[in-house]
């Protein structure tokens, strides 16, 4: 957090973001950035990273176990079709963690995303 504070006191100094950045030995992307975070929010405090995506299907927990069950070997593309049908725009990888997590398998047949109903199960 130092650091931010550092690079940014350059930069009211009226030294460039890439001349703060370097001379801080950060990349001067992280120095523009921080200046912008800045600006728009006078903080440099970081946001909470991580783990938004898994968090997104939360409330979509019972119709994505619904949808397996219901069509075993259902694709990560048809499901990730109904979510999008339901509002939620989630990311193949969303997906496919979130149903890891859930304990349920994926794998490939065919060029095609299947999802098992259990991890270890064959593809149907």
């Amino acid at each position: 957090m130092v650091l931010r504070w550092r690079v940014l006191a350059d930069i009211a100094r009226g030294f460039p973001a890439r001349q703060a950045a370097i001379r801080a030995g950060v990349s001067a992307s992280s120095a523009a950035r921080w200046a912008r975070l800045k600006a728009r929010t006078g903080s440099v405090e970081p946001g909470r990273g991580g783990g938004r995506g898994r968090r997104m299907l939360r409330g979509q927990r019972e119709w994505l176990l619904a949808q397996v069950a219901a069509r075993p070997g259902i694709t990560l593309a048809e499901l990730r079709a109904g979510l999008r049908a339901r509002g939620v725009e989630a990311s193949r990888d969303t997906v496919w963690r979130f149903l890891r997590e859930e304990g349920l398998g994926v794998g490939e047949r065919g060029g095609r995303l299947l999802v098992a109903s259990r991890i270890g199960d064959p593809l149907q």
